[in-house]
């Protein structure tokens, strides 16, 4: 997954995720929308942790790779 698109602050406008159907999903409720959802948790820039939800909080985020993740 990467941001192919981002505004000037660096909120996210684009991502292509990388797989078998190679989808592109643009404007930021979807990406939030896609990038939401329960069982995880979200690291937010002040350094608490909150429960993931049906929205992102946010489209400013970073996309790190660990290991095979």
């Amino acid at each position: 997954m990467e941001v192919t698109k981002s505004v000037p602050g660096g909120a996210a406008l684009q991502i292509k995720v990388s797989g078998e159907l190679g989808t592109v999903v643009d404007t930021e409720n979807k990406i939030r929308r896609a990038l939401g959802g329960s069982g995880y948790e979200i690291k937010k820039q002040d350094g608490t942790a909150v429960k993931g939800s049906r929205l992102l909080p946010s489209a400013f985020f970073k996309v790190e790779k660990k290991g095979n993740t």
